[in-house]
């Protein structure tokens, strides 16, 4: 399975480290203007997050999203490069039927546009029960994209969880051959049902909010920590995320952060927060994708001057030695 980190323009350039890196932006976080200068990542995905969250506030059109979409994608001529269409999310206030007929409509019209050479397309499903699931992937799949997205999982894992495995074989079923991608997961739970059910790629922006708050991610078992220390505890650095056990030092491992320095994880400073960032990262790709090539980079001189000279720009180390 193919992992996506989710990615904004505060967040450490992953694919400076890790040329196979693959990243997804949300219209709703990256701005069209904003220019991004480092390595190319292998793949780009954009979803269509600017539609549905614009739409709360203001009268937002499909083709301004894909005008935005393509705008971002400008940035990445040397990648694989998927476009998401305007899919609609469900909310209460709205009745459903209303909503996946929209998206069925937005799907028709996103595949009849004249999108540049060489960028891929994918439809996004959004469903409340097996049955609609089956439905709309049945629908979007007569459109004949790349590939077919399945959004609302991790509302579903925290709602519904029982429902979960059934979507999954609804939408497996309904695309036929066409890959399938899960967005936004990334709990142990749902990820096992994505390797049952043989999903293409899934997407996740844990690595980054778990590094702000103060987490580490686990690989092989999976699993997440909140580090607790001196350093990392200050009022200014909210440290409670949840039901995650506590760590006072990092575990052994063998990231790129914790061969070197793993005391570079605790702390609340930008630099400890990338530090995490970088650990989370790692272990995150390598319980989805597994070992591979991708990590050989880490071990290489030029990884060293690049995580070196980007944390030392974003702080003085607040590590501290057990």
């Amino acid at each position: 399975m193919k992992y996506f980190c989710g990615y904004t323009p505060w967040d450490f350039p992953i694919a400076q480290l890790d040329p196979y890196a693959h990243m997804l932006v949300s219209p709703t976080t990256y701005s069209p203007t904003y220019r991004y200068d480092f390595h190319p990542p292998q793949e780009v995905m954009l979803d269509s997050g600017a539609f549905h969250h614009g739409r709360r506030n203001t009268h937002r059109h499909r083709l301004r999203t894909l005008h935005d979409q393509l705008k971002i994608a400008e940035q990445y001529p040397g990648s694989t490069v998927t476009l998401a269409h305007s899919d609609v999310l469900l909310r209460p206030e709205v009745d459903p039927r209303q909503s996946i007929h929209e998206t069925l409509v937005n799907a028709e019209w996103f595949m009849r546009q004249d999108l540049p050479g060489g960028y891929r397309r994918m439809t996004v499903a959004q469903a409340r029960t097996p049955d609609e699931m089956y439905l709309v992937v049945s629908q979007l799949a007569q459109f004949e994209p790349e590939l077919i997205g399945i959004g609302g999982l991790a509302n579903l894992h925290r709602t519904h969880r029982k429902l979960l495995p059934l979507m999954l074989e609804g939408a497996v079923e309904a695309a036929g051959d066409l890959p399938l991608h899960a967005l936004g997961v990334t709990a142990q739970h749902i990820l096992q049902r994505l390797r049952i059910n043989n999903i293409y790629s899934c997407d996740s922006a844990t690595a980054i909010w778990c590094a702000i708050y103060g987490s580490v991610v686990y690989a092989r078992p999976y699993r997440r920590y909140r580090l607790i220390s001196e350093k990392s505890s200050r009022p200014e650095s909210p440290q409670e995320t949840g039901y995650y056990s506590s760590l006072t030092r990092p575990l052994a491992c063998t990231c790129p952060v914790c061969r070197t320095v793993p005391e570079e994880l605790l702390g609340s400073d930008s630099r400890a927060k990338y530090a995490r960032y970088i650990h989370n990262y790692y272990h995150i790709k390598l319980e989805i994708e597994g070992e591979g090539e991708w990590q050989a980079v880490y071990s290489s001189a030029e990884y060293q001057s690049v995580m070196t000279t980007f944390l030392s720009s974003r702080g003085s180390s607040n590590s501290t030695q057990a």
